[in-house]
């Protein structure tokens, strides 16, 4: 079953991969919609699938945490789409329902939840910092940050081994 499920997740962070940089290209381009819509829909899909092999009845992956990693990436393209209005929605393409972005903030909050579990484990440190990348990104979409910020200023996230997003909301 693990085998299976890790085939699957594969597939999926592939095609994630490959409209990756194309989907913030949505936003100025409606050619690239399709990208954007690919690329938030396989996150999703690589979210739910991590979400399996670390919570549900399969013997949780131990021995390698590059899983934790993939979960992190999938989760931060997730929040992305959330923080930008353009965002297309999983069932139409007139924009996200209340629903979609309720089943996303939710797939959110569960990996964060599973990053805090797995920051307790043996080489924890990267799950630690996803965990609090994750909150500090949900806080934004949220607008509950704890930065203080305004409506209109720039928020920075230090993605572990990636770089830094910036994010400016309003304007």
């Amino acid at each position: 079953l693990r085998e299976r499920i890790m085939g699957q997740m594969i597939f999926h962070q592939i095609r994630v991969y490959l409209h990756l940089p194309f989907m913030l290209k949505a936003a100025s381009n409606s050619r690239f919609s399709y990208s954007k819509t690919a690329c938030l829909n396989g996150s999703r899909e690589v979210l739910r699938l991590y979400q399996s092999l670390r919570t549900g009845h399969i013997q949780p992956l131990y021995e390698c945490k590059a899983i934790d990693f993939i979960g992190f990436t999938a989760a931060v393209l997730v929040i992305i789409g959330l923080l930008n209005f353009g965002m297309v929605s999983q069932s139409s393409s007139s924009g996200p329902t209340p629903k979609d972005i309720e089943e996303d903030v939710r797939l959110i909050e569960v990996s964060i939840d599973i990053f805090h579990r797995a920051s307790s484990e043996k080489g924890g440190k990267v799950a630690a910092q996803s965990a609090q990348v994750l909150e500090k990104m949900l806080g934004k979409f949220k607008g509950t940050s704890l930065d203080h910020e305004g409506c209109g200023d720039q928020s920075d996230f230090v993605i572990p081994y990636f770089g830094t997003i910036s994010i400016k909301r309003g304007g």
